[in-house]
């Protein structure tokens, strides 16, 4: 079972990623302490193990809850695809909901106005969210919207209410996705707490532009969505030309 030149901790962490692929998600996984009687090894040894399963993005660990294979929902962006979060967690078969963090408002910085296609110094709301699949965190979100498009923002979005709902039944508006761009990257202090994640593991980001098609392409909202890798599988789509 030795892996040459391999700290002990790795030779164990790869012979359960093999067994971890034969069981389905959400399957419950052996404690530090069972795995230390069934290796012969000691809990720092046998912690090590599921830290380094946990880095790879193979098994989800909770206070309270245990250790457990990843479960990992398709999350699909494409020109057809829904931008609503809460309806693309239910079309891949998870439950979402969401939780408010912050609701500010500030003058727009020239970036957050190139981006929303409005002067700089015009007031925008800044929001930001914690997203969950059945109950588990899954994602964060900072979105930047335009103040003149939404009046009684504040008393119309409660802390766990789609953002998408609110625009559709209030405004009128089922934006878009116009735009989008995918990165990995190292999370940032910030967002390895929201994410409840330890060090700076890398993430998906994923920014994106929304329009409202029926207002002659006016940016409803620029967001900017860290992804943890093993809640979802970012999936990108383009239809393919005639």
């Amino acid at each position: 079972m030795a892996d040459e030149g391999k700290p002990r901790y790795q030779t164990i962490a790869n012979l359960l990623e093999q067994e971890l692929a034969l069981l389905e998600p959400g399957t419950q996984v052996a404690s530090e302490h069972e795995l230390a009687k069934r290796f012969g090894m000691n809990r720092l040894t046998a912690k090590a193990a599921l830290e380094e399963l946990e880095r790879r993005y193979l098994v989800r660990r909770s206070k309270g809850r245990g250790t457990y294979v990843a479960r990992r929902l398709p999350y699909v962006v494409s020109p057809g695809s829904s931008p609503s979060w809460s309806a693309s967690v239910r079309t891949a078969g998870g439950s979402p909901s969401i939780a408010t963090v912050s609701l500010t408002e500030r003058p727009a910085s020239q970036a957050i106005a190139d981006k929303l296609k409005i002067d700089k110094g015009q007031r925008v709301f800044v929001l930001v969210r914690r997203r969950f699949i059945d109950d588990l965190i899954a994602g964060c979100t900072t979105s930047y919207l335009p103040g003149d498009l939404l009046p009684r923002f504040r008393s119309r979005l409660s802390d766990d209410a789609s953002l998408h709902d609110v625009l559709a039944e209030h405004y009128g508006i089922e934006p878009v996705r116009t735009w989008a761009k995918v990165e990995l990257r190292p999370a940032p202090a910030d967002i390895a707490v929201h994410l409840e994640l330890r060090g700076a593991p890398m993430v998906h980001r994923l920014s994106a532009l929304l329009e409202d098609p029926h207002a002659q392409g006016r940016v409803v909202e620029y967001g900017e969505t860290w992804l943890r890798p093993d809640a979802v599988d970012l999936i990108i789509e383009f239809k393919q030309s005639d």
